[in-house]
């Protein structure tokens, strides 16, 4: 039987269409019930021969129903926290959904090898949730959004987990408090590659495939990551992995570097921790 994993906070399925590809049985929570049902279109093959489970549900501290904010303009942004999914003034409404707790989830599809949450406002929660199975099997890896706050982080380590990562989302590029070469040099491949394409020069291609984190973990699973996707995760993401408090530390300087860029919204910097027993 193929390994298990969780994707909490499916969205357009991109990131279970990954772990799929890659022989993974998938259970996928997604609370906006049209995300769901776009889910169930595109993945209704996997679903039927039964690699992937999707729950139209929101992950909550109770079973029963509550209200879930809407972003109409960016879905990204879905969340039972209504100043999130109001980001820049952006259109929303709110809807009636079902609820459970993360643990009964669990407790009904059994551990998974990984274990990805991302959903707005909830990751803290469902974090939380695994303290339930304290003793007990846990997750090998687990990746969650970076919110500025050490409460998860202490919360994965009281869970077991030793070793830490924290990853820009956008570039795959893993966050450092020094000077990183391999950094420096993923920035300088990326501003040669807007300057190839702003000239229509050929080579952007090769620049990013050889240069960038992101090229190079694309052309190693053969595929493309859009926008937004979480990517893969653990040893596969660059960088070398961290005490916790290596990790302590890191938290503190991005908290302080964010700090140090007045008018640039919080949300504008999307980091997700990764961690590994």
């Amino acid at each position: 039987m193929h390994e298990l994993i969780y994707d909490v906070g499916m969205n357009n399925g991109d990131d279970s269409a990954f772990y799929l590809a890659r022989g993974f049985r998938v259970v996928a929570i997604e609370a906006d019930p049209s995300l769901a049902v776009a889910g169930r279109e595109r993945f209704s093959r996997e679903i039927g021969d039964g690699r992937l489970t999707l729950l139209n549900v929101g992950v909550a501290a109770e079973e029963g129903e509550a209200e879930f904010w809407i972003c109409e303009t960016k879905n990204e942004w879905n969340s039972f926290d209504r100043s999130i999914a109001s980001r820049d003034n952006s259109p929303h409404h709110a809807i009636r959904i079902p609820t459970r707790p993360f643990g009964t989830i669990l407790q009904e599809f059994g551990v998974p090898h990984y274990l990805k949450v991302d959903i707005e406002g909830q990751d803290s929660h469902c974090l939380a949730e695994l303290l339930t199975l304290r003793q007990k099997a846990m997750p090998r890896y687990i990746s969650w959004e970076h919110d500025g706050e050490l409460g998860p982080l202490e919360t994965v380590r009281r869970l077991g987990f030793s070793r830490f990562k924290l990853i820009d989302q956008s570039t795959f590029s893993p966050i450092t408090a020094r000077l990183s070469v391999p950094n420096v040099i993923d920035s300088v491949a990326r501003h040669a590659i807007r300057r190839l394409r702003r000239v229509s020069l050929p080579g952007s291609r090769v620049v990013q495939d050889t240069l960038t984190h992101r090229g190079r973990l694309e052309r190693r699973f053969g595929r493309e990551f859009p926008m937004g996707s979480s990517g893969p995760w653990g040893d596969e993401m660059p960088g070398r992995w961290l005490s916790f408090g290596e990790a302590r530390e890191l938290l503190n300087y991005s908290r302080s570097e964010s700090e140090d860029k007045p008018g640039r919204p919080a949300h504008s910097f999307w980091c997700d921790w990764h961690a590994a027993t």
